[in-house]
C-alpha cells in the first residue's frame, strides 16, 4: 500500500493549493479555514510538479488555444484577400468557440497522465489508482 492510499483510508484529506490572489480572500480563507482537512501552500514555483492540472494539461490547453487562435486568424486573412477591409478582432464568441475547441481537444489520458505524474489523486482515487507512482517520473 503507498503512503497516498493509507493516508486516504484513515479517512484523512489534503488540501493542496497556491498562492493565487483569488486563494488570498476572506471568503475562500474561511472555507478553507472551516475544511477539516491538512492544509498546504505551494511555494512559488512549484505548481507545475504538484496540482496535477497545471502538470500537464493547462500547458497543453494554452497551446492548443493559440494554435487555433492563429488558424482562424489566418483564415480570416485569406478570406480578406480576397476583398478589401481591414481584419477585425476576434469577438467574443469566436474566442468562446476557440476556447471550447482547444479544451475537447484535450484527452482524457493526458488528464490522467498529468495526476500520475504529480502523485495527486482525487476523491475518485481508487477509480484512478492503477500502478504505483514512479517519482523518478516526478523529477523534471
Amino acid at each position: 500500500m503507498t503512503t497516498s492510499e493509507q493516508y486516504w483510508d484513515e479517512g484523512n484529506q489534503l488540501l493542496i493549493y497556491d498562492q493565487a490572489g483569488s486563494h488570498k480572500t476572506i471568503m475562500i480563507s474561511n472555507a478553507i479555514s472551516d475544511l477539516d482537512a491538512t492544509k498546504i501552500v505551494i511555494p512559488g514555483g512549484c505548481t507545475k510538479y504538484l496540482q496535477p492540472l497545471d502538470a500537464l494539461v493547462i500547458a497543453n490547453f494554452k497551446s492548443k488555444t493559440t494554435d487555433f487562435r492563429i488558424k482562424f486568424q489566418t483564415e480570416q486573412i485569406e478570406r480578406r484577400s480576397k476583398r478589401t477591409g481591414n481584419l477585425k478582432a476576434l469577438d467574443r464568441q469566436q474566442l468562446i468557440n476557440i476556447a471550447s475547441k482547444a479544451w475537447d481537444a484535450v484527452s482524457p489520458q493526458l488528464v490522467r497522465k498529468s495526476f500520475e505524474l504529480t502523485g495527486s489523486y482525487g476523491v475518485n482515487h481508487p477509480k484512478i489508482f492503477s500502478h504505483q507512482v514512479n517519482m523518478k517520473k516526478l523529477i523534471i
